[in-house]
């Protein structure tokens, strides 16, 4: 039987899942890439600095860079 601890666990893993991989993204690598975290110590740290690393300006293979997107600014 499912307990609440567990549904709460499923309910929060999926979104934390599709946001690790869209940064991936950003920067212009593939979602796969999440599964480095898995290695041992040396992995979670290269996904951290992913994670971190700058967005890529312009257009990758996943589409346009939301932080560098001109037409997403709103002018006064």
């Amino acid at each position: 039987m499912i307990t609440l601890n567990s549904l709460l666990f499923l309910i929060a893993i999926i979104p934390f899942i599709s946001a690790i991989v869209r940064r991936l993204h950003d920067i212009g690598k593939s979602g796969c890439y999440i599964f480095i975290g898995f290695i041992p110590l040396l992995g979670q740290i290269y996904l951290l600095f992913l994670l971190c690393k700058d967005s890529n300006e312009g257009n990758n293979e996943y589409g346009a860079s939301p932080k560098y997107n001109d037409s997403s600014l709103i002018s006064s």
